[in-house]
């Protein structure tokens, strides 16, 4: 019988692969498990990301957080005169979820291994967390050496063969043992959840019998290749599905790059008060509004697109996987502007990413997902965003840098005829 290796190794320490391997592998194990508790078929099921509030209640307790979190951070983003930051009390392990919280009905989440903030900060912290406890079901499963990770400046992560699963109605308590205090929060939970399909998003049909994998992963986590192999299966998907939709063989069709006002309407909205001033040209980063957007910090999500734009043009299709972040280009690298991505096409929120996932890796801040988004040609759609900080009316105005990545795929002729 072989022994539970629940040791934290640092991704750098592992093969190429082997980071995709144990997410794949957990995933599976975790997706069969919710299968047959719950008497649904894998394609009922639904692999997402976790939102750190709504899904764990991560950094509500104040025995961990010097402020209860209230919105879906993992770590010290906001952007007001006070930061989220740890505890003053330091040399003991301290609960980041509320007592007596228990995981929601017909919901599952994975936790394979932890991600660092500190070194993508603009200024690099000192250590504050050393060790991580899980307490599942009233009895301790693992404990986590975080410190394992510390050796490595260029990024601060670690994966583990034999993940936490907090399964339906389970208590459960999550508690980092602080060696410091007051200073920033830097750690995320690297996992997902699983879920019946119309739970909290319905997404688009995958393979008959396959579960929908909607999660977002960093580049700098998948195996060599893994992102050209998402990429061109996606087109290639698409593709087959536009050419039979508009009776056109492939060759009379163009892939190009995404504009981001033209073809998306991309941060037109001041509706919500979540941008200074409206984008009407071809740019992807724009102003947000400090002073107004944020009022409290919540999970309410900004609408980007504005409302009159937004039905994707006739004999157009824009097809999403992934995301892109500029400050990684920054000369001073500035602190993350945004926590989470919703997608909702045709009346169905379709996926909600949480794009805090690359901001572990400085030298790589990009991540894409298994299922991409596809808005179909005379399809309403909306994309919304949850802010990474709140309110604060003496703060000047930010700049976001998040680049979608997708295509545009449409008839030869309609924009360009290469």
């Amino acid at each position: 019988m072989a022994e539970a290796n629940v040791l934290l190794t640092p991704t750098q320490e592992l093969a190429p692969g082997q980071v995709s391997a144990i997410r794949n592998a957990t995933i599976e194990a975790v997706v069969n498990k919710a299968s047959r508790e719950l008497g649904l078929p894998k394609d009922r099921l639904v692999v997402r990301d976790i939102r750190a509030y709504d899904d764990l209640g991560f950094g509500r307790n104040t025995d961990y957080s010097a402020t209860a979190i209230v919105s879906n951070i993992w770590g010290s983003f906001q952007h007001t005169t006070t930061t989220y930051s740890v505890s003053g009390s330091a040399g003991d392990y301290r609960d980041a979820i509320p007592d007596s919280t228990t995981m929601a009905d017909n919901r599952y989440v994975g936790l394979y291994g932890v991600r660092d903030y500190r070194v993508s900060r603009a200024a690099t912290k000192a250590q504050e967390v050393s060790l991580i406890k899980f307490n599942i079901g009233a009895a301790d499963r693992t404990i986590w050496d975080l410190s394992e990770c510390e050796a490595y400046k260029s990024y601060i992560a670690g994966v583990t063969p034999s993940p936490v699963v907090i399964p339906p109605l389970a208590p459960y308590q999550i508690s980092p043992y602080l060696i410091g205090g007051s200073a920033e929060l830097a750690v995320q939970l690297m996992g997902f959840v699983v879920e019946p399909a119309g739970m909290t998003i319905t997404p688009f049909s995958d393979k008959v019998g396959a579960v929908a994998q909607t999660h977002l992963i960093p580049t700098m986590e998948l195996a060599p290749g893994s992102v050209s192999a998402i990429r061109n299966s996606v087109i290639a998907e698409v593709l087959k599905q536009v050419s039979e939709q508009l009776r056109l063989p492939e060759d009379k069709l163009v892939v190009r790059d995404i504009r981001p006002y033209a073809d998306l309407y991309w941060c037109s909205n001041t509706a919500d008060s979540i941008f200074s001033t409206a984008i009407s040209n071809e740019r992807w980063d724009a102003e947000l509004d400090a002073t107004n957007a944020y009022a409290d910090a919540s999970t309410d999500f900004f609408d980007v697109i504005l409302s009159t734009y937004t039905s994707m043009a006739n004999e157009r299709w824009v097809v999403i996987y992934g995301v892109k972040d500029a400050r990684a280009c920054l000369s001073t690298i500035v602190e993350p502007r945004i926590t989470l991505i919703k997608f909702t096409v045709g009346g169905n929120d379709r996926a909600i990413w949480d794009i805090q996932c690359k901001d572990a890796y400085p030298n790589a801040m990009a991540a894409v997902s298994p299922s991409a988004i596809v808005i179909p040609q005379n399809t309403d759609y909306q994309i919304a965003i949850q802010p990474a900080f709140s309110g604060n009316a003496s703060a000047d105005d930010v700049q976001e840098y998040i680049t979608l990545e997708g295509v545009v795929i449409e008839p030869m002729g309609k924009l360009l005829s290469p």
